[in-house]
């Protein structure tokens, strides 16, 4: 892991939020200001690394908006070890807010427009 990572933040609790193919999501906290935030740690063999961090970190840099999260720091430039730190959203996870908004529509089928309204 990223060195730099550690000096500034430290993980809260004993177990990833989740994990993915190339690496873990945890909640972390800044030292000295307490702030929570996530940490998305990509793990594995460099090549693999950079072909999913170079378009996320491209496409984070891109996207300011109030409905979505935000990234705040970037340890590392690809290579295994490097780290997203991204706002901290408490709550559900996405995929079961939709999930549980669309029983009542027939066969789960939602407009794009619908989901929106639930999340904005």
């Amino acid at each position: 892991m990223n060195p730099e990572y550690f000096k500034v933040f430290e993980r809260v609790g004993e177990k990833p939020l989740g994990t993915g193919a190339c690496g873990a999501a945890w909640k972390v906290k800044k030292i000295g200001t307490e702030e929570i935030y996530v940490a998305k740690e990509f793990m594995g063999p460099d090549i693999d690394v950079k072909i999913v961090f170079d378009p996320e970190v491209a496409a984070l840099k891109d996207v300011k908006h109030p409905g979505c999260v935000n990234s705040h720091e970037i340890f590392g430039n690809g290579e295994s070890g490097s780290v997203i730190i991204l706002d901290f959203c408490s709550g559900s996870d996405l995929n079961k807010v939709i999930y549980k908004g669309t029983e009542k529509y027939p066969g789960g089928v939602v407009d794009k427009a619908t989901i929106l309204d639930w999340l904005i």
